[in-house]
């Protein structure tokens, strides 16, 4: 296994900010990519990248620009890929 992706939790919410906290905890250091697709499969954007030591990463990112609707989060590392569904309602 590559490692465990946590199920994002709301930080921060207004109009403008959707705060969203991500935990990545990777088994063993290696080359990680986390991607943001929606529903269709379209990847929309490549949240971190980069050799990662093997620990607990936390990542920020703002999701207030996205319309309601679901997303995946990917974490992806090699031939293994663990993804996590979360839904943007406002």
């Amino acid at each position: 296994m590559c490692g465990q992706l946590s199920q994002n939790q709301k930080k921060l919410f207004n109009k403008n900010n959707d705060l969203r906290k991500l935990t990545v905890k990777v088994e063993t250091s290696r080359h990680v990519r986390l991607v943001l697709y929606d529903v269709l499969g379209r990847q929309l954007d490549v949240l971190d990248q980069g050799y990662r030591s093997a620990d607990q990463h936390r990542l920020f990112f703002n999701a207030g620009h996205l319309p309601n609707g679901i997303y995946f989060f990917a974490l992806e590392t090699g031939a293994e890929r663990i993804i996590r569904r979360f839904s943007v309602i406002r």
